[in-house]
C-alpha cells in the first residue's frame, strides 16, 4: 500500500534502518513497483480498521517525552582513544551513546498531567519544595558550574 500523497513523488529518497538499503533519487516504476492499494494512510486515526487486516482496530495513547536517547558516534571514543578489538585484529573506536532524563522535563510532565482552572497542582512526589526536587537541581547546577568552569579553562 502507499498513501496517496507519495503516488506522484519523483526522485524520492527511501530506506531503512539497515545499512544499504537506502535509495536516493527513486521513482515508481524504476526502483520500485507502484503498489496498487491507494490510500489515504497520514490521517488514520483512534477507531479506524487497519488496511491488513481489518480485525485490528488502531488505539492511540498519549505520551509525555521525559528523555532521549543521544547517538554519539565515534566523535568522543576517538577523543579518548576508546576502542574494541574487531574479528579481523584492528583496534576500532566504539560507538557511543547516552540516555537523557531532563529535570525540567520532569516538572513540564508533572504540570502538563495536573493541573486545573487555577494552574498547577504538584504531585507531592514532584513538588518543589520536596527535598528531592532540590537535592536534584542543586546536583545538576553543581555540574553545570564544574562543566562551565572547564570549557573555560
Amino acid at each position: 500500500m502507499v498513501d496517496q500523497t507519495a503516488v506522484g513523488l519523483k526522485n524520492f529518497a527511501t530506506g531503512s534502518n539497515e545499512s544499504g538499503c537506502h535509495v536516493v533519487g527513486a521513482n515508481w516504476g524504476k526502483e520500485f513497483d507502484l503498489p496498487q492499494q491507494v490510500l489515504d494512510v497520514r490521517m488514520a486515526m483512534a477507531g479506524d480498521r487497519a488496511v491488513h487486516d481489518p480485525s485490528q482496530i488502531i488505539q492511540t495513547a498519549r505520551g509525555i517525552e521525559i528523555g532521549h536517547i543521544f547517538q554519539l558516534g565515534s566523535k568522543y571514543s576517538k577523543a579518548l582513544g576508546a576502542t574494541y578489538t574487531s574479528e579481523q585484529g584492528q583496534e576500532v573506536p566504539l560507538e557511543m551513546g547516552c540516555y537523557g532524563v531532563g529535570v525540567s522535563r520532569l516538572a513540564q510532565a508533572a504540570v502538563e498531567q495536573s493541573y486545573d482552572q487555577n494552574g498547577i497542582i504538584w504531585p507531592v512526589r514532584s513538588h518543589p519544595t520536596t527535598p528531592l526536587w532540590w537535592y536534584l537541581t542543586l546536583a545538576m547546577m553543581s555540574k553545570w558550574r564544574r562543566l562551565k568552569s572547564f570549557i573555560a579553562s
